[in-house]
Order: structure tokens, then sequence, then C-alpha cells
């Protein structure tokens, strides 16, 4: 029997893409997303007449930034028929589309000759069988001098999304109905989820996401296992800060982020990390 591919066979299943983020004030989201890159040492400027190739896109909501920034090129990598549907949709205004190329392939099945200068592959690695073997294949697609930005999540994190996981199981062991378990489960951690400031997903998307099947593999163990076998590359810039102060990076134009650090492990404890190729001569 054919073991579930991460993330694809589950959102085909049901038809969706559980990432959607509330884009109803743009210059917000853009903001938010400007200052998660210049954390991870790529200010805007860099993006324009680069080329960049984003894995997993999800609904394409975050990829409006990047694409706003007119790189050169943008290829975006996704095999869930509602993500490519999603990123379509979204990319196809007024941010020209000679330039944008949304290619519809499982990423470890990609190939192309194509070097780029940045590589974005965001809330996917983690979650995959070997995400050692899926973040070398990612990376091997960063030109020389390019950067490879990815996410992975903390234990204590982890420990928490397990716990949640099977709580959400016992919670839905008698609701066969599939949204009628969203609703349930969505009620159910609303208080919670709102004190997570700057949250801009929608509630019932997370709720999907922890209803699903999905491994979790640890920072340390992501770094420790996968660094050494990417001889060419070193680790560039993180966000949150490794060993540093915890900022969640929706929260930074926040009214208030006093009480982020105490809520940072009730939702997921994610780290972005950019690995820069330690070779020379492109754009970035």
């Amino acid at each position: 029997m054919t073991e579930p591919r991460a993330f694809v066979d589950y959102y085909t299943s049901k038809g969706i893409i559980p990432t959607r983020q509330d884009i109803s004030n743009l210059d917000t989201h853009f903001r938010r997303r400007e200052t998660l890159y210049r954390h991870l040492g790529i200010p805007k400027s860099l993006l324009r007449r680069a080329s960049v190739i984003e894995f997993g896109p999800g609904s394409g909501h975050n990829a409006l930034f990047p694409a706003s920034c007119r790189p050169g090129r943008y290829v975006l990598v996704d095999a869930t028929p509602a993500s490519l549907e999603s990123t379509r949709g979204q990319l196809s205004g007024s941010y020209g589309r000679d330039h944008i190329q949304v290619v519809e392939s499982e990423i470890l099945a990609f190939r192309t000759a194509e070097k780029f200068d940045l590589v974005l592959c965001e809330g996917v690695i983690p979650t995959q069988k070997d995400p050692v073997a899926f973040l070398k294949h990612v990376a091997s697609f960063a030109g020389p001098g390019g950067l490879v930005v990815i996410t992975s999540m903390d234990p204590i994190a982890v420990f928490a999304e397990i716990l949640r996981r099977y709580l959400t199981k016992l919670m839905t062991a008698d609701i066969t109905d599939f949204q009628l378990q969203i609703k349930a489960l969505v009620k159910f951690f609303d208080q919670d989820l709102r004190t997570l400031t700057g949250m801009s997903r929608r509630f019932e998307d997370w709720v999907v996401d922890i209803l699903g099947p999905v491994r979790c593999f640890p920072l340390h163990r992501l770094l420790m296992a996968s660094l050494p076998n990417l001889r060419s590359m070193l680790l560039h810039r993180t966000f949150w800060s490794i060993g540093g102060g915890i900022k969640r990076c929706k929260a930074i134009h926040s009214a208030s982020t006093k009480s982020v650090r105490l809520h940072t492990s009730r939702k997921r404890t994610i780290f972005w990390i950019t690995v820069s190729s330690a070779r020379h001569g492109t754009h970035l």
C-alpha cells in the first residue's frame, strides 16, 4: 500500500487548500511579509529582477508579495489541484504574467536545469517522510550565491502539536461529518487562537490542518542532519532567532507584542531559516 503523500493526498481528497490568508488589507499583508523577508536578510530591492522558485505556494496569498516586487522570473510548483487553481487566480492580476509560471508537479518529481537566485519552501519540509532528502532536493535549485528559505518547528511546538492532534481525535470521535468536525473544533480553539497577535490565517483552515495526518520533524534535527549534506551551503539567517528573543513575524506591526512569548507554543513555533550558497556570482 502506497504511503500517503504529505499534504497532497489529504488536500486533494477534500478538494481544499487550507492555507488562506486574510488579505482584506493588502498593505498590511505586504508589510508583514516585507518585514519577514528583511529579517531573513532579503530586502525588497533584492527581489527585483531576481529569479525565484517557490515550492508549495499553498493558496498563493503569500506569493503576492514576491510577485509585487517584480522578480525577473517567478516559478511556483505544487501538485494539489486546489492550490494550483488558487495560486493562478491570485497571481493573474496586475503583477505581470510573462515572468510568472505556475507548474503542476510533485516537488520531488520536479526537474529543471535552471538555477534560481532565491528558493522558497514554506511550511512543507518538516512534514515529509524524509525531510533531509527533501531539503537537499529543494536546495539543489539554488544557483551560485543563491538563497534558500525554509521553515521548521522547534521540539516544544512539535510536542504541543502531537497533544493537540490527540485532543482533536478524542473530540471528533463521534462526529463523522467533516464540516461538523471543523465547526466543533473552531468553536473549541476560538479563544485560544484569538490570543495570537496578528493571526492572519482563517481559523477553519488551521483546524483542517490539525485534522489531517502529518509528521513533525523538529528544527534541530533538520539542521544537524541537513547542513553537513549540503556541502556548498552556509546558514545565513534565522527568524525567529535561535537562542535569542522570540517574536512572531505576524505580530511585528501589531499594537502590542508583550504576551507573544507566552503564546508561541499554543500554535506552532515556526523558525524561518535562510541558507546561502557558498559559491558566488548571481544576482542575489
